[in-house]
């Protein structure tokens, strides 16, 4: 869950990235070797950029959107569902009863009581705002592997106090050579 004006990140071992928005409850559903990680979505939204060949599926209170490498953002509201895609194409479904959707990059639906819209083409706008989520998402992964030492702090403390030890067994073997000194004088 995240608060408000508070998003949480996730990157994952083969790239593929998540962002769950502000205010929002996402609960991991299932991680199976072939069919890959089904999460639901609660409540809020959320961006995921998949890389191809990974198994992914957001399940909402209305619809289950079901990827193989694509962008797209999920926004689950009480009644209704949203689903935009920005690159690739997800398998969009609603209940067992329903039919599943083929929804392409550029084009959105909304579903709502278990049952899909026709899909049409997303706005200019919303595209532009998610695809700018994918881009912050990218550049910040980017930082985190041009700082290797980032994420690494207690490791860090741990050598900075013992350095700092060391010291100061050196400035008490320094401090005991010139008491010697001054009692032998």
């Amino acid at each position: 869950a995240t608060k408000k004006r508070a998003n949480a990140d996730i990157y994952m071992s083969d790239n593929s990235r998540v962002r769950l928005g502000a205010n929002a409850r996402l609960e991991v559903g299932s991680i199976d070797v072939e069919k890959g990680l089904s999460v639901n979505l609660l409540l809020g939204k959320l961006y995921s950029w998949i890389t191809p060949g990974t198994g992914y599926e957001v399940v909402t209170g209305n619809a289950v959107a079901g990827v193989r490498g694509t962008k797209f953002y999920v926004e689950e509201k009480k009644k209704k569902t949203y689903v935009c895609v920005c690159e690739g194409e997800v398998a969009v479904k609603g209940d067992k009863n329903d039919e599943e959707i083929a929804l392409k990059e550029g084009f959105d639906l909304y579903a709502r009581r278990k049952k899909a819209s026709a899909p049409k083409e997303s706005p200019a706008r919303m595209l532009k705002d998610v695809n700018s989520v994918f881009d912050e998402l990218a550049a910040s992964k980017a930082t985190d592997a041009e700082d290797p030492e980032s994420g690494d702090d207690e490791a860090e403390d741990d050598e900075a106090e013992q350095g700092a030890g060391e010291e100061e067994k050196a400035d008490g073997d320094d401090n005991a050579a010139e008491e010697e000194k001054s009692d032998g004088e």
